[in-house]
């Protein structure tokens, strides 16, 4: 690829990344002026200019909720509460020059803090279709907070370890985890587009190898998001509309061509990176391998979804020419890795039949 904008890769000290993040900053400028003026009842203008406050993610999140309320004129859920909840901190930040974080640790050798301590009220507004089925609440569950330090730990380590760049940006993106479920075998994860900074993250009971894989699975594949999130609020991707009629190899139902296309802009970098992961250490992990592979395979299939069906802006074109050099990279890696023609075939049957699953029950999707 000629020249990459790393929209879909990283790069360290990525100017792209750093230049949305002003443009928002200036957008949260003009809202925080706004609800000063309609929901706060205060004058807060010697706050406005204030990046450190204004950026991090608690107080990001809650401009952006309390804006809505400034132009609604009516309450919301918890509207007193955050309300309430800002101003305190407010007055904590303006004594002490520092964002309240209550009960946190910061992941070694990042700028990365783990806490339970979470005002961002999108949590509780909006969440992951499959975090109503496990009951997901923020909390560290069976784990004590040092074991979920040292997890993310190792797992920001391994991800040094394959690409310093990813490492680089990642710890720029991301200010804080907060943990939200332990589960057997699934590993709940969830970031939200008013919520740039924030990642809820979980982990499974198994050993500490597992763990940190899929910690590094989820990280990559939620940051992602909020990377799109932030490109998402100042520039066109996609032009369809949100209806719920497109088959999607991540999911086993309907979903709109948008979900699609944030799922292969997660996916291709995810993958991509655990398949260098996989080789560099030399794992010998069959179970991951087919995941690997099986999900490489949905990646392309979504790739046809989206050519045919996307309606899309020059900067989707520029984005997409960048997921089908990742997926190009990927697929040297699998050749490298002469993967055992057991597993390939398994991982087609797999994604076939979930194929077959979804057209039975939605024969009126377009596919």
């Amino acid at each position: 690829m000629e020249k990459l904008k790393y929209y879909v890769l990283w790069k360290k000290n990525n100017l792209m990344l750093k230049q949305y993040q002003d443009w928002y900053f200036k957008i949260l400028q003009g809202k925080i002026k706004i609800i000063t003026e309609k929901v706060l009842k205060e004058k807060l203008d010697f706050l406005k200019n204030d990046k450190s406050f204004i950026l991090a993610t608690d107080n990001s999140s809650r401009i952006e909720y309390l804006y809505l309320v400034a132009n609604w004129e009516q309450e919301l859920y918890w509207h007193d509460n955050i309300i309430k909840n800002f101003l305190i901190d407010i007055d904590y930040y303006l004594d002490n020059k520092e964002v309240f974080i209550d009960n946190f640790k910061k992941i070694k050798n990042t700028d990365i803090y783990i806490s339970i301590f979470d005002r961002n009220p999108y949590n509780w507004l909006e969440t992951h279709p499959d975090h109503f089925k496990s009951n997901t609440w923020v909390w560290y569950w069976n784990y004590s907070s040092d074991k979920w330090l040292d997890i993310y730990s190792k797992s920001f380590e391994a991800l040094k370890s394959i690409d310093e760049w990813i490492y680089d940006e990642l710890n720029f993106i991301i200010q804080r985890i907060v943990p939200i479920w332990t589960d057997d075998f699934v590993h709940n994860s969830a970031s939200y587009k008013e919520s740039i900074w924030h990642l809820y993250m979980g982990m499974t009971n198994t050993n500490d190898d597992c763990s940190i894989v899929q910690c590094l699975e989820a990280v990559i594949h939620e940051s992602s998001h909020n990377k799109l999130n932030l490109i998402n609020k100042f520039d066109k991707i996609l032009l369809n509309d949100f209806e719920l009629k497109y088959y999607s190899p991540y999911r086993p139902d309907a979903r709109h061509v948008w979900w699609t296309f944030i799922w292969i802009h997660a996916f291709v970098p995810t993958i991509y990176t655990l398949f260098r992961y996989y080789r560099q250490n030399n794992i010998s992990n069959s179970h991951l391998l087919e995941k690997l592979v099986i999900y490489n395979i949905k990646n392309n299939l979504s790739l046809k979804v989206l050519s045919r069906y996307a309606k899309f802006t020059e900067l989707w074109k520029e984005i997409m020419q960048e997921v089908k050099y990742v997926m190009t990279l990927t697929n040297k890696i699998i050749k490298e890795l002469d993967i055992d023609n057991n597993i390939t075939e398994y991982s087609k049957q797999k994604v076939i039949s979930h194929f077959n699953e979804v057209k039975k029950k939605y024969p009126y999707l377009k596919y």
